[in-house]
């Protein structure tokens, strides 16, 4: 299995997180808790269940918990309460790629993985037009060319689940576009599950299967791009497309 199962969860940062959250639970809102409090509600009772090899979208504002929710799936923090299964192992990238300046790009790809993937991932590079660059270091590549390598290494490391946190942010409309696309094209390929975070409507309709809306810490909306589309619960969606 690599499915990500999510119960009333929960995530309230502050000095005692614990004593606000029956608070919470009885119907406190975020902007109450933190004047009242100084305490953040990033996430407010999250339940979703994320199936194997679906390409899973979450989408939201700044704010709205997606980067609470990304840390919390790839365990670098706590929830403060509810139930969070992770089945299977995880790679994450972000819009920060964090290349090692000091490896080639093609070692940067390997870095930890078995060498029986060189050609794998020679021929991934030729795939996206990078592989010119493979024995050239990452202070050449541009940010779009960064993503592209961080990406042929996420997947060359075959964990179930890829964490991709807002990995289009930093890039221009044209090589976004690129991006998503290698993506499919890897989802494809790979048949994982991922789960990809964003704030770009436009995008999250091209390659998602099912789309979660988050606003303010609560999960707003979750269903196919076509059932968000036709049925919209907040006007702001329909702003957002």
């Amino acid at each position: 299995m690599s499915d990500i199962i999510i119960k009333n969860l929960y995530k309230i940062y502050g000095s005692d997180p614990h004593a606000y959250l029956s608070k919470v639970k009885n119907g406190m809102s975020k902007q109450q808790l933190q004047q009242m409090h100084d305490h953040v509600l990033a996430l407010n009772d999250i339940n979703l269940h994320i199936m194997p090899k679906t390409f899973q979208v979450i989408i939201g504002l700044e704010e709205a918990g997606k980067t609470t929710l990304m840390k919390l799936l790839s365990k670098t923090i706590e929830p403060t309460d509810g139930e969070l299964s992770v089945n299977g192992t995880t790679a994450i990238l972000n819009g920060q790629c964090n290349l090692f300046e000091n490896k080639t790009v093609l070692e940067n790809i390997l870095y930890g993985i078995d060498e029986a993937k060189t050609s794998k991932a020679i021929e991934l590079l030729d795939l996206v037009n990078l592989l010119e660059y493979k024995n050239k270091y990452p202070t050449v590549l541009k940010k779009g060319m960064e993503q592209k390598v961080g990406l042929i290494r996420a997947f060359i490391k075959n964990p179930d689940i890829l964490l991709l946190d807002e990995c289009t942010q930093y890039v221009n409309e044209s090589t976004q576009e690129e991006i998503l696309n290698m993506l499919m094209n890897l989802h494809k390929e790979y048949n994982k599950t991922i789960v990809f975070i964003s704030h770009n409507i436009k995008e999250t309709l091209k390659i998602a299967d099912r789309v979660a809306i988050l606003e303010d810490g609560s999960l707003e909306q979750e269903g196919t791009p076509s059932e968000i589309l036709q049925n919209p619960k907040t006007e702001h969606i329909i702003g957002r497309r």
